[in-house]
């Protein structure tokens, strides 16, 4: 029974009303069908991937736009999976809470996620998929799953196979030992170990995969801590990849109680060919054998005929014009008998040039068509070749006359924009000129006319061409001339705004950028803001411009997050010891857009409580805030601090990436050891924030202590094609007044100058004045392997004139491996200034971050 949405809307067609067969999603439409063309409302109702269909009908004198809702996913219970997240069996499955269900098929999803299961070597896994509906068209996904071991690639069996060693097919089929089992690589090998067979003349051989054996291993199974493969560094990747991805199941291989696949492939061999070659010189064996292409089943006198025609052909183009070519096969034996003959050369002339050389033919067209090419880049568009040939057997000599007509040459010799805004698009063909007449570079700087007119709302914008043509001896003169005819500028209409949960219409409107006409700018910032605000998982903002009523109407379709969030950190370095955290993470609540994040962290330096409230909208989409409680402990070398209290902050979004922010904290801070002392202190901090390149803060604090500072952050940093290239941070900071020790600059140990120790550069009591500059090379092996080299210099004290004089500084090496779950790194840096500071040898640090 199809549910009505009473929507009523007064327009020229009489009462609108919406019917649809499910419940919609929130939003805006009970409103938006009141102003909105019903025309414009199906369209846009079309464009949301939950809407099956639309359509417009008369009913009693109004009009009824009938929608037809998929059913949408309610919640999805997946049990019984280890291997695979729940999110990633969700996405497997293409299922999602709140995203329709397209599928109806529950057979499908549960081959679907067997299929899945069976390419990371779970070989026994089983699933059931249950879709459970109910009224309102909100289904209910169960899904059970029964993993089984996990299998790898324990060893391959050739049946049938005795012309080669195991090994050598082992080798062809391209599988490796100790990688996990996977079906695509088993099943190509089949491919792989036919082309090996044929290309050694078995010519009738087939192969195909008979069966896959399921074992124990039985015995302490190295290889899947490194799996066979091509290098070192790609079989230590792999083999780091089984670790981390299936801890239990390479644990279980390396105390010999694994589960271990042997593919069994049957081997035809059929019979084999020798393939021999009599009489050549120019060409080696290999080569002719390559150029024949015997690679098929069997061997007969028209597959021989055929190699004979194409040996004869490689002879001629390279000038062998009197190679003959014979064949004889006898029983397994097939034997090419071959007389080259003489060379001939080649007598090119060109237009009265001429040029010896021997006869090739790909040579001597590979020639006349770069002359071609390069009249062509000289403005002779119309320059074309014409060929002949004339054979001198006596001379055995090849006449190559070649005849090129240029034509005329096209040349650009003026382009004009004859409208206002678009200087710099005329400007970039202009500063060419004069040039070879390019179509490509009109044609593109007229496609930049009409962009920008769509990007400025002008939908109806006409541009038109004149070209004008002067003569002058054989060159012909292009002069261009293109008119732009705006028409209406379409203004802004409506905005459907649909998909909502618990999220208010007014949140959404602070985002949404508004103006009175159209612009591309406008539509990607209110995008960004959407994305900005970490309530959505997905926004999309598409639009539909009306020419009737030259007004552009704007479709906002969105998916909320999860509201409720639980985070786990683990983690270990040499530097803090076992680092554990977790945090509460509760988004989107009153439906105002405010997150509230509560973390607590934990290590051998450090304890943190934390208790945050965020907007990333405040009232508009300019301002943002945030509000904390916290309570933290911090082991320092020279003191520590026992710190709690709260903070309001602020902030003014001045582009995307630049915004700037006030701060305000009342905190009491406790320090022990060096300068032990209780301050009850209030804060006020300016920070102008560059989210890419830099941070700059000033902080003037007060209360039992005055005093000030100011801190600059900034990186940089550039890659190339994506595996290496450079990066450079540079940190810097001064401090005045009656600043406590906390405050201070310490440099020294992981984080700063890593070849020191921890915090001694300022130590005892810390320095007012700092810096640090730490540029680093990097290269990216694998995506999983970045080596890094560079160096760190630094340098905390009292005095600024002599912050500069004999700075610290060490070189840094490092490797990271990028894991599924996190990122290991080990960095061992050499300190180049020898003090009591440092020890003057190589220090280690290695660091694991997991986040589930």
């Amino acid at each position: 029974m199809l549910l009505l949405l009473f929507l009523p809307a007064l327009a020229l067609a009489g009462e609108v009303v919406v019917k649809s067969n499910y419940p919609l999603k929130k939003g805006n439409l009970e409103s938006f069908v009141k102003t909105a063309p019903p025309e414009v409302v199906v369209k846009l109702l079309k464009a949301i991937p939950e809407i099956k269909s639309v359509e417009l009908k008369r009913e009693k004198g109004r009009l009824v736009i009938l929608v037809e809702r998929y059913p949408l996913v309610k919640k999805v219970e997946v049990k019984g999976n280890f291997y695979f997240r729940e999110e990633e069996v969700k996405s497997i499955l293409g299922l999602e809470e709140g995203t329709p269900l397209l599928e109806e098929n529950e057979e499908v999803y549960e081959e679907l996620l067997k299929a899945a299961y069976r390419e990371e070597g779970f070989l026994n896994a089983d699933a059931k998929v249950k879709l459970v509906k109910d009224d309102e068209g909100f289904v209910t996904v169960k899904v059970k799953v029964s993993e089984g071991n996990l299998y790898f690639l324990k060893d391959a069996r050739f049946e049938g196979a005795r012309a080669f060693s195991k090994e050598e097919l082992f080798r062809a089929s391209g599988l490796k030992r100790g990688s996990v089992y996977n079906l695509y690589a088993v099943e190509e090998a089949e491919e792989r170990l036919e082309q090996f067979y044929r290309s050694r003349g078995f010519f009738g051989s087939f192969v195909f995969l008979k069966e896959v054996k399921k074992e124990e291993l039985g015995r302490l199974f190295w290889r899947a801590l490194y799996p066979e493969g091509e290098g070192f560094f790609n079989s230590l990747s792999e083999g780091l990849k089984n670790a981390f991805t299936h801890p239990l199941a390479t644990l279980k291989a390396l105390v010999g109680s694994g589960r271990g696949a042997v593919p069994v492939y049957e081997v035809y061999e059929g019979e084999h060919y020798e393939i021999r070659f009599t009489g050549n010189r120019f060409f080696s064996s290999e080569e002719l054998l390559k150029a024949v292409d015997l690679n098929a089943v069997s061997v007969d006198y028209f597959l021989l005929e055929q190699a004979r025609r194409k040996l004869l052909e490689l002879y001629r183009k390279k000038g062998f014009l009197e190679a003959e070519v014979s064949y004889e096969l006898k029983k397994n034996e097939v034997r090419f008998f071959i007389k080259e003959g003489p060379r001939y050369r080649a007598r090119l002339v060109v237009n009265g040039n001429e040029l010896t050389l021997w006869y090739d033919e790909e040579k001597i067209e590979g020639l006349v068509n770069e002359l071609v090419e390069r009249l062509k880049r000289e403005g002779y568009l119309d320059a074309r070749a014409e060929k002949k040939l004339k054979v001198f057997k006596e001379r055995k000599e090849v006449l190559v006359e070649v005849k090129l007509e240029k034509g005329y040459r096209y040349l650009l010799a003026g382009f004009e924009i004859l409208s206002e805004g678009f200087e710099d698009i005329e400007q970039q063909v202009k500063w060419k000129l004069p040039t070879v007449l390019d179509y490509e570079l009109i044609e593109h700087a007229l496609t930049e006319v009409r962009q920008r007119l769509h990007e400025e709302g002008y939908f109806d914008g006409e541009v038109s061409i004149e070209v004008e043509t002067r003569r002058k001896g054989n060159a012909l003169y292009f002069f261009y001339f293109v008119r732009v005819k705006r028409g209406p500028r379409y203004r802004y209409g409506g905005a459907l705004v649909y998909g909502l949960e618990k999220t208010r219409l007014k949140e959404v409107s602070y985002m949404l950028v508004k103006e009175e006409y159209f612009s591309k700018e406008a539509e990607e910032l209110s995008l960004w803001h959407l994305v900005e605000s970490d309530v959505f998982k997905s926004a999309r903002v598409e639009n539909y411009a009306d020419r009737k009523e030259k007004k552009v109407y704007r479709l906002v379709y969105l998916e909320e997050k999860k509201r409720g969030l639980f985070e786990l950190a683990l983690g270990y370095s040499t530097f803090e010891g076992f680092k554990v955290g977790g945090a509460v993470v509760l988004r989107n609540l009153l439906g105002i857009g405010l997150i509230n994040k509560n973390r607590y962290l934990k290590s051998d330096l450090y304890e943190l409580y934390e208790l945050a409230l965020r907007d990333n909208f405040l009232f508009t989409r300019w301002l943002f805030g945030e509000g904390k409680l916290f309570k933290s402990y911090e082991d320092h070398a020279y003191f520590d601090l026992y710190s709690d209290g709260w903070s309001l902050m602020a902030g003014n979004r001045i582009t995307r990436n630049l915004s700037t922010a006030f701060s305000f904290s009342s905190f009491t801070a406790e320090t022990t050891q060096t300068e032990p002392s209780t301050d009850a202190l209030k804060k006020l901090s300016f920070l102008f924030t560059h989210r890419k390149y830099f941070r700059l803060s000033y902080a003037a604090a007060w209360g039992d202590r005055a005093y000030s500072y100011a801190k600059l952050f900034a990186r940089a940093g550039k890659e190339f094609r994506h595996s290496y290239g450079f990066r450079v941070k540079l940190w810097g900071g001064a401090l005045w007044g009656n600043e406590p020790i906390f405050e201070r600059f310490f440099l020294g140990g992981f984080k700063y100058l890593k070849g020191y120790d921890y915090e001694s550069i300022g130590g005892p009591r810390g320095g007012t004045r700092a810096f640090y500059l730490a540029p680093e090379a990097y290269y990216l092996i694998k995506e999983t392997f970045e080596l890094i080299a560079g160096l760190e210099a630094g340098n905390a004290k009292n005095d600024e004139g002599k912050l500069f004089d004999a700075p610290y500084w060490n070189l840094l090496f490092s490797l990271g491996v990028r894991t599924p779950v996190g990122l290991i790194r080990a960095d061992a840096a050499y300190p180049m200034r020898n003090t009591a500071l440092s020890t003057g040898k190589l220090r280690f640090y290695l660091s694991v971050e997991l986040l589930f």
